[in-house]
């Protein structure tokens, strides 16, 4: 499944930027992010993985983000593998030229377990609706 999202910011790239890479700013608008550790690397380098947890009602779900490509400010690129699941989002930030900053997430998901590919089939809407929720809450900290 791959799909892409876009929000204008009302900020100017350099600030976008500077809190996009701070990962105290991740739990603001990752919903149910609990963990976020590094665990290989240097923070916000290419190679650099993190453990990342998020709280879901009463469900946990960890994962493993890793930095795959870094040409700040113009692109960052993530991958996320989790047990059933792999992810990449490729975020790409534009400056407007007007102190707003375009920022455009591009996702792709790959499922390996049954119920998680069933579920992304059914309702894929979900995965989007997630994806946008998420723009929204990084321009509301922006």
């Amino acid at each position: 499944m791959q799909y892409s999202t876009e929000v204008t910011i009302q900020k100017p790239i350099q600030k976008v930027i500077e809190l996009f890479q701070n990962p105290d700013n991740a739990f603001k608008w990752m919903e149910g992010l609990s963990k976020f550790e590094l665990i290989e690397g240097k923070l916000g380098e290419v190679g650099a993985k993190s453990n990342i947890e998020f709280q879901m009602g009463k469900r946990t779900m960890q994962m493993v983000e890793t930095i795959l490509e870094s040409n700040l400010p113009k692109n960052i690129k993530f991958e996320y593998n989790s047990p059933g699941s792999y992810n990449t989002v490729n975020h790409f930030f534009k400056d407007n030229g007007d102190g707003t900053t375009k920022h455009i997430a591009e996702s792709y998901f790959k499922f390996s377990s049954i119920g998680m590919r069933f579920m992304a089939w059914i309702m894929p809407g979900l995965f989007k609706k997630t994806e946008y929720e998420i723009r929204q809450r990084i321009q509301t900290i922006c």
